[in-house]
C-alpha cells in the first residue's frame, strides 16, 4: 500500500523557522531538513525537537539513530482531575533550576 502525502498550501513550519531565525543558515537549508530533528511524539500533533546549528543538528540525529535519546514526560496539575479522559490544551514551558544545582536533593 502506497503512502500518501498531505499538502497544505498554507504556511509551513520551516518557513516560521526561517522568518523567526533569519541569522540561522540551518534554518534556511532543505538538506538539513531546515533544522528540524524529530517529532517528539508522532500519535500527537505536539513538540517537535529543532537544532539551531549544524552542529546540534547531526549529534542530535547521531543520538536519535543510536538509540541514546530517552524521552520522559511530565504533567503537573493543580487540583484535582476527574479520571475519565480529557485533552490537556496547553503551552508547554521548560522549568530551570534558578541556579546550578537548586532544586536538586
Amino acid at each position: 500500500e502506497e503512502d500518501q502525502a498531505v499538502y497544505s498550501s498554507g504556511p509551513q513550519l520551516q518557513d516560521w523557522l526561517r522568518h523567526r531565525f533569519p541569522d540561522c543558515p540551518i534554518a534556511r537549508d532543505p538538506v538539513a531538513s531546515y533544522g528540524l530533528v524529530h517529532r517528539l511524539d508522532r500519535e500527537t500533533s505536539g513538540m517537535v525537537m529543532w537544532a539551531p546549528t549544524y552542529q546540534s543538528y547531526y549529534a542530535l540525529r547521531l543520538a536519535f539513530a543510536t538509540e541514546r535519546v530517552q524521552k520522559e514526560y511530565l504533567c503537573l496539575c493543580d487540583g484535582w482531575l476527574p479520571q475519565e479522559p480529557r485533552l490537556l490544551d496547553g503551552g508547554i514551558q521548560r522549568i530551570l533550576p534558578k541556579e546550578p544545582g537548586a532544586g536538586r536533593h
